[in-house]
């Protein structure tokens, strides 16, 4: 048995327990326990100001368009770039942490539905990727 039907295998195992669980998140046979018509307020986490003072890029943005001009050294326009991804990555992480159960859920679903596809990200980064691999190496 070759590596990528080998691979194949998995991954159409994988999947198919993917579509099972999106199925459950979302299609006819959905969980009692996922209805969350109960939940009283959404969004109760939050921060009010989160963009306005804390993750605020608007200086770090200023700084990277001043950089663009020409005869400004590349060092720093990608510094003045790092630093608004660094923040940017700082409030992606705020968020998640924060993030609602009905959120955690949605994603989770959305995540196990796209790898259930046969053509889902799942499949792409596996198969297609070792069939592309082992051609390059075939070519070589």
């Amino acid at each position: 048995m070759s590596a990528i039907s080998k691979m194949e295998e998995v991954v159409a195992e994988v999947s198919s327990v993917s579509k099972q669980i999106a199925n459950g998140t979302f299609g006819s046979e959905q969980r009692p326990w996922l209805n969350f018509e109960g939940i009283a307020e959404v969004g109760q986490f939050d921060y009010e100001g989160l963009h306005d003072e804390i993750f605020d890029r608007k200086e770090a943005n200023d700084e990277y368009a001043k950089a663009q001009s020409a005869g400004t050294p590349r060092k720093v326009a990608q510094v003045a770039k790092l630093a608004a991804d660094f923040l940017a990555g700082f409030e992606r992480d705020v968020r998640m942490r924060r993030r609602t159960r009905v959120r955690m859920f949605i994603h989770g679903g959305n995540r196990a539905a796209a790898n259930g596809q046969d053509n889902g990200p799942l499949r792409c980064h596996t198969v297609n990727w070792l069939t592309r691999i082992l051609a390059e190496t075939k070519d070589s």
